[in-house]
């Protein structure tokens, strides 16, 4: 061992300048995040230089923001200041979808101790389809792409026509919901004009996007006597959509 003995930390004195518990210690040192310059054979005392001070404070900073451990090891090994920063972006986005489902799940719980809950029997079916016809598949699609901030991908079945899907939750759950986009031309079933509803969570964003995209307005964002805020657009294809505020 090249470090004078005298200039070592054991784990406990470590821990006490570091801020780390010496829990955090033996971890960070067994999945080789801050490995100690010596351990001792027979004993498996740890020992620390003052070095290393800098880098366990940093460590300390960055999971008390819950940044995951391979994140913090990709940080330390970076050398320039935008890959640092890069580590920390991503890391904020997962901590905002994070917040935005406390947040949800707060706003859930108020209404549960406001209103009570009830225990309701399981619908025996459900509304999981919606087929638009339309003249322009493509207009329909930047349409509801834009205005929605949905992602649809093309599909065909053997006994059906190709047509865009967009697919809300996942299969099988009871959240799992499809649109489907098809061209009207080709599928005269599917041919005419439909009227349907969506639940949105900006209502003035949602319809000012969909006008911007090429929809017409029926009615304006307005609150209905009995109904939550809503407002009516047309597609570009015709089709009627009422948007509703979801609180």
């Amino acid at each position: 061992m090249s470090v004078d003995d005298d200039a070592l930390l054991g784990i406990g004195a470590f821990a006490v300048l570091s801020g780390l518990s010496i829990t955090a210690l033996r971890h960070y040192d067994e999945v080789h995040l801050l490995v100690p310059v010596h351990v001792d054979a027979s004993t498996g005392y740890r020992r620390y230089t003052t070095a290393q001070l800098k880098s366990a404070r940093l460590i300390r900073s960055l999971r008390a923001v819950d940044l995951p451990i391979d994140d913090v090891r990709d940080l330390l090994a970076a050398s320039e200041p935008e890959a640092r920063r890069s580590v920390l972006v991503t890391h904020r986005g997962r901590l905002h979808e994070r917040a935005e489902t406390l947040t949800t799940m707060l706003s859930t719980l108020d209404a549960y101790i406001e209103k009570g809950m009830t225990m309701a029997d399981k619908p025996p079916c459900r509304v999981a389809e919606i087929n638009l016809g339309v003249s322009d598949i493509e207009q329909a699609r930047h349409f509801y792409e834009t205005a929605f901030q949905v992602e649809f991908t093309e599909d065909h079945h053997e006994d059906g026509f190709w047509h865009l899907l967009a697919a809300f939750g996942s299969w099988p759950s009871d959240e799992f919901f499809l649109l489907n986009i098809h061209e009207a031309r080709f599928d005269e079933h599917r041919a005419g004009r439909a009227d349907f509803g969506l639940l949105v969570d900006d209502l003035d964003a949602v319809h000012a996007r969909a006008l911007a995209s090429g929809g017409v307005e029926l009615s304006a964002p307005h609150d209905a006597s009995g109904m939550p805020r809503c407002s009516t657009i047309c597609d570009p294809g015709g089709n009627s959509i009422t948007l509703y505020q979801n609180i």
